[in-house]
């Protein structure tokens, strides 16, 4: 059997074609706004820390004792390609990452990350455009958050006027079920019926 050079040591022995970048010349502009963004990567929740708080029980009750204490390395670079050539239909999770194509289910995909597959689509909604139980409403929701049913709280955004266990769950929200970048002092948006569903 014949030596290989060792320029043929370097080849792989996969084959060399590749899938391209994108799924489609429509999304490429998707990614040029994405890769300009900063990535903001979820923290490692120590749940004994707030033992106090009962905290572990309200994780454990929504299926995310161990989603939030997951300690994995983030390759923040990949994140604008798997979003750019995302999508999701039929309850699957469809992306590309340098040329690898991603085609999970939902269940899978929330088995990975200990998570239920069941609950509310809470994302596109707030206190006020939530359709609450039957025998609560938005000062329900006040008094979970603030302590105090006074509806002048209802509307109130500020992190540092909740009770101290929502304001660990906000911090929760803000560094793990949805990430962001900027200050954390407020409470905007879906965050706090996040906050009230969890609790």
């Amino acid at each position: 059997m014949s030596k290989r050079t060792r320029s043929e040591k370097g080849k792989s022995t996969q084959s060399s074609s590749h899938s391209p970048l994108f799924v489609s010349s429509q999304v490429e502009y998707r990614y040029i706004v994405l890769s300009e963004k900063t990535v903001s990567s979820g923290r490692c929740v120590i749940v004994n820390d707030f033992e106090h708080l009962n905290l572990a029980h309200i994780l454990r009750a929504n299926s995310l004792e161990q989603f939030v204490a997951i300690k994995e390395p983030v390759f923040t670079s990949l994140v604008p390609y798997f979003y750019t050539n995302l999508s999701f239909e039929s309850n699957r999770i469809r992306s590309r990452v340098l040329g690898r194509d991603i085609d999970i289910s939902l269940q899978e995909f929330a088995r990975h990350l200990h998570l239920s597959c069941e609950g509310v689509d809470v994302y596109s909604l707030d206190l006020h455009d939530f359709s609450y139980p039957a025998g609560e409403s938005a000062l329900t929701a006040s008094t979970l958050l603030h302590g105090d049913d006074n509806p002048g709280l209802v509307r109130n955004e500020e992190v540092r006027k909740y009770t101290l266990l929502a304001q660990v769950l906000a911090k929760i929200v803000f560094y793990n079920l949805l990430p962001k970048s900027g200050e954390y002092s407020h409470a905007r948006g879906s965050v706090p019926l996040v906050v009230y569903c969890l609790l």
